[in-house]
């Protein structure tokens, strides 16, 4: 550190070149993933990007993610035709709630209705609180567990392939 008064300080850090990549197999436990065979399609609407991010960089490992900040885009391209095998939704949104999104897919007659798994901060409204005591979808509460989310993905869509 170097510091000069009326100029400034300037911090200098240096840290070692690593020799060589870690293997693969001595990977953190975070970033394990649990093992599966088939890559799923999954749709993630919330409209915090850094939330939408981090749960791309989660389940992007074994999964195809798409993020969408707003639930009428969302909503647009499923209606649109696209296909996504699950869908993970905030609650509580400006322009839309995953309370309305999830409305909306059940009057399409869609699965994601059923295999909508919901993300929460908290149910701040009385209607938000009456959603989650109505429906039986599986709920993951922000700040999020990585192995809980990655459970409760593997969890949907293995009871989902067990429907069809």
């Amino acid at each position: 550190m170097e510091s000069e008064v009326g100029e400034g300080t300037t911090f200098t850090l240096r840290l070692p070149l690593a020799s060589r990549a870690a293997p693969r197999s001595v990977r953190p436990e975070s970033e394990n993933a649990p093992a599966s065979s088939v890559r799923r399609r999954l749709l993630v609407v919330d409209d915090e990007p850094s939330m939408g991010q981090t749960i791309s960089r989660v389940l992007g490992r074994t999964h195809d993610v798409v993020v969408e900040t707003n639930p009428r885009v969302a909503l647009d391209r499923l209606r649109d035709g696209e296909h996504f095998d699950l869908l993970l939704c905030d609650l509580m949104m400006p322009e839309m709630s995953g309370a309305e999104l999830h409305a909306e897919l059940e009057a399409l007659g869609s699965p994601l209705a059923r295999d909508m798994v919901i993300l929460s901060g908290g149910a701040f409204t009385a209607g938000a609180r009456e959603f989650l005591a109505r429906v039986p979808n599986p709920r993951v509460d922000k700040p999020f567990d990585i192995r809980e989310l990655r459970a409760t993905v593997a969890e949907v869509l293995r009871v989902a392939d067990e429907r069809s």
